[in-house]
């Protein structure tokens, strides 16, 4: 199988070795609407639907007719709770709902492979053999994303919970375990900082779609 050839670095962004990464995974071609697609099902997926307006039927009162049918100038009212009325209900109004609709493992691992591919591409995709942050320090995790010269980066190890604790206080800097890899956050950051052990986790769940 066709591979592609990348760095492997320690944390003071020291060489340590070399790693082939298979071309099905780290080298497929952005399909713009296949990765909005994806995005817009993962932002739908988050949207909390809990919105809600009074429809006529939900109105207080509205029992009497609110004034003579003739005479007035105005239309004619049968029920102050009508949504021409002002404190009457809303017309077609929004009701909570749940916004979540499925899409394929395929199309999901598609889009993520074609994003990271593009991020190796263009030099933002930067493998690490371990990332260690004992104390779980926000201090002790600067010095490492310093030495890559990171601004705004995705951060990925398998379920490393110091690490977690210390890219949480970093705005423009996130954590995540493989499990929780996805388009969107890999969108909103410009480059990409991967564990050895993250990048052979993502092989195997890009190759077999797993979810």
């Amino acid at each position: 199988m066709a591979a592609v050839s990348a760095t492997i670095y320690s944390q003071v962004h020291k060489k340590v070795s070399e790693i082939d990464l298979p071309e099905s995974v780290f080298s497929v071609p952005i399909k713009k609407t296949l990765v909005h697609e994806v995005i817009r099902q993962q932002l739908a997926s988050r949207r909390s639907g809990t919105h809600s307006t009074k429809v006529k039927g939900d109105v207080r009162g509205g029992g009497k007719k609110p004034f003579r049918q003739k005479g007035t100038g105005n239309a004619r009212q049968g029920s102050s709770r009508s949504s021409l009325m002002v404190g009457g209900g809303v017309a077609f109004g929004p009701k909570p709902r749940d916004y979540y609709y499925p899409i394929s493992k395929k199309k999901k691992w598609g889009a993520i492979s074609a994003l990271l591919s593009d991020r190796l591409k263009r030099e933002k995709f930067h493998i690490v053999d371990k990332l260690e942050i004992k104390d779980g320090k926000t201090r002790s995790l600067t010095p490492v994303l310093n030495s890559f010269k990171l601004e705004n980066a995705l951060i990925l190890d398998n379920k490393n919970d110091q690490l977690r604790r210390a890219a949480k206080n970093l705005e423009k800097f996130r954590y995540l375990s493989v499990e929780g890899l996805n388009p969107y956050d890999i969108i909103l950051h410009d480059d990409v900082l991967a564990t050895k052990g993250a990048i052979e986790a993502i092989i195997v769940r890009g190759r077999g779609g797993v979810e």
